[in-house]
C-alpha cells in the first residue's frame, strides 16, 4: 500500500493533490510557485514517537543549534530555502521529529518563519533559492 511522501496518509487518504491542502498553500508561497509532484513511497513514517525520543532529539537541537546554523548558512547561503528570502532564519527538520526524523544536519535545512510555520509537520526537502530570482 503506497504512502505519501509529504504528509504521511495512505494514498487513497491523501489530500495533498487538493488546492486547499497544507502542501498546496505551502507550495503557493514560493516565488515562482513550485509545482506539485505526487509522491509516495512504499513504507510509512514512524508513528507514535515516545515523548523521550522526541525530548532527547529536541535537546539535541538545541545544543548544537549555532553549529548547525552556521554549517548550512555556509553551505545554503542565507536565504530561505523555499521562498529565497534572506533575514531571520530558522532551522527546520526536513522529515519532522513526530514522523520519525533525527536532529542531525542531513535532515535540516533553513527556513523563514513564515515558510516553517506554513510546512507544519509535512516531510518536503527544499530547493535553496536566491531572492534575486
Amino acid at each position: 500500500m503506497p504512502y505519501c511522501c509529504y504528509c504521511g496518509r495512505v494514498q487513497h487518504r491523501c489530500t495533498c493533490h487538493q488546492t486547499d491542502s497544507p502542501l498546496q498553500r505551502f507550495l503557493a508561497l514560493a516565488v515562482p510557485s513550485t509545482p506539485f509532484h505526487p509522491c509516495y513511497q512504499p513504507l510509512p513514517f514512524k508513528r507514535g514517537v515516545p515523548p523521550l525520543l522526541k525530548q532527547r532529539q529536541r535537546a539535541q537541537l538545541r545544543q548544537h543549534y549555532p553549529i548547525y546554523y552556521a554549517q548550512l548558512v555556509e553551505q545554503l547561503g542565507a536565504n530561505c530555502g523555499h521562498c529565497g528570502v534572506g533575514g531571520q532564519l530558522v532551522l527546520d527538520h526536513i522529515i519532522p521529529i513526530a514522523k520519525g526524523g533525527i536532529s542531525e544536519l542531513t535532515n535540516l535545512q533553513l527556513l523563514c518563519p513564515r515558510c516553517n510555520l506554513a510546512k507544519g509537520k509535512l516531510a518536503y526537502r527544499c530547493v535553496a533559492r536566491s531572492s534575486d530570482g
